[in-house]
This record gives structure tokens, sequence and C-alpha cells, in this order.
């Protein structure tokens, strides 16, 4: 009796380690690295409720969400893929929005009753990107937010 495994068991042995391993540590990877920027946004900033919509968009549209930061400011922000649609979750208030992070760079929302937090980025402003301090643009920095000025849209 030979201990020699056959040649088929050894390229299905093969085939795994090279098709499918890559893209799981790969997608672990991104996973970890979104986890670790929300924890920094979270850090940083504080829960804030607002008001929030939610617009109709095509099925193949990224989900997004409307929130009111103050009368005349009230952008567009692209949800995570991946994160469920917030407006259907089990949420008493789907008018409302728990949010950190900074208005004008996005940040993280949950819907208020509990959710796990989800990442959001501007997608198009609506209206005039109001200025930041240099104090906020350091905290936008720190947070993970942004990187010389330019935001993360992952």
């Amino acid at each position: 009796m030979t201990t020699a495994q056959s040649p088929s068991k050894l390229m299905g042995f093969l085939m795994i380690n090279v098709v499918v391993y890559p893209p799981c540590v790969f997608v672990a990877a991104l996973a970890l690295r979104r986890t670790k920027r929300v924890a920094g946004i979270l850090g940083a900033y504080p829960w804030r409720q607002y008001p929030c919509s939610y617009p109709r968009r095509a099925l193949e549209s990224p989900k997004a969400i409307i929130i009111t930061f103050h009368e005349g400011y009230a952008p567009i922000l692209r949800i995570s893929q991946y994160s469920g649609h917030l407006a259907q979750k089990q949420n008493l208030q789907p008018d409302t929005i728990w949010f950190a992070g900074d208005p004008r760079f996005g940040g993280v929302v949950s819907p208020v009753g509990g959710h796990f937090p989800v990442r959001v980025v501007p997608e198009a402003p609506a209206g005039p990107i109001p200025d930041g301090s240099p104090e906020d643009d350091a905290l936008a920095e720190r947070a993970g937010l942004i990187t010389g000025g330019k935001v993360h849209t992952t």
C-alpha cells in the first residue's frame, strides 16, 4: 500500500489554496481596515442625533442617507457596502439617525434604538460646504476621515 496521495486529491488541495484562500484573506483585511477606521471615528467624535431621510434610488445604485445637520446643509452620504438597508432595520424613529463624525467628511451612523455602526462618506455636496476650523480639520485627520485633505471613501 502506498502513502502517496492521488493526483486528483492533491490538485483539489492546491485549487482550494490558490482560489479560495486569497479572496478570503483580502476580504478579512478590508473588514479589519474598515473596523479600525470606524473605531477611530467613534473614539474621536460623540454620537449626535439628527433628522434624516432616505432618497429613492435605482436598484444598482449604492444606498444613501440624507442627514440634515443644520438648515441649509443636508448632504447625501453614501452608506458603506454590505451594511444593510438602515431604513428597514427595526427602528421606531426612521426619520432620526445617530451620527458621529464630521459632516463635511462623513463618519459613522446608527439607527435610533440600536444597530451596529455603519460608515458613511459624502456622495455629493448639497449646497456650499461649511468651512471648518484648523482644529476641526486636525480632528478629522486624527480620526481617519481624511488624509492630506482627501476624504477616505472606504
